[in-house]
């Protein structure tokens, strides 16, 4: 039934109503809800991100440790 409205909605004339610009402004709308969503959910995801592998450090299921390496140098 929502699909059918919807549907029904988007599939008139546009031009008939003199409404050519809405589906640029829905397309608009759309992208800076995302947008703005994705930026704060990838913050926190980051944030939290970060929390975990402290955690981990903390209770020593992970260790950072310094190795000795050769390696080749252009000079």
């Amino acid at each position: 039934m929502i699909n059918d409205k919807i549907n029904e909605f988007f599939s008139r004339n546009f031009k008939e109503d003199n409404l050519l610009f809405l589906p640029f402004i829905a397309s608009v709308i759309l992208f800076l809800t995302v947008a703005l969503i994705g930026s704060f959910l990838g913050s926190i995801a980051g944030y939290l991100t970060a929390f975990i592998f402290w955690l981990l450090r903390k209770i020593k299921l992970i260790q950072i440790s310094k190795v000795m390496v050769e390696a080749e140098v252009i000079e």
